[in-house]
C-alpha cells in the first residue's frame, strides 16, 4: 500500500473527508502528530528506494510544506 491521501472523520464521526495528498506516494512512513502538525518521514518510494523525504502536514491549514530530508 502506498500512502497519498490523508483522511479524517468527519464532525459527529458519519463520515470521512478527504485533505490535501501526501506530496510524494510511499510505504511504510513514520508518523506522528505535534501541535496541529503531522509530520510524515522516510519511507520507500513506489521503486522500492528508500525515501529520505520528510513533510509536515497543517491540520489547521489542510497543506503539506517540506521539511529538510533525513540523513540516510
Amino acid at each position: 500500500m502506498i500512502a497519498l491521501a490523508l483522511v479524517s472523520v468527519a464532525a459527529g464521526g458519519s463520515a470521512w473527508e478527504l485533505h490535501a495528498p501526501l506530496p510524494e506516494p510511499r510505504t511504510e512512513v513514520a508518523a506522528a502528530v505535534a501541535g496541529g502538525t503531522i509530520v510524515a518521514v522516510g519511507g520507500f518510494r513506489s521503486s522500492g528506494a528508500n525515501s529520505a523525504r520528510a513533510d509536515a502536514y497543517s491540520i489547521s491549514g489542510d497543506r503539506w510544506s517540506r521539511l529538510p530530508d533525513l540523513p540516510l
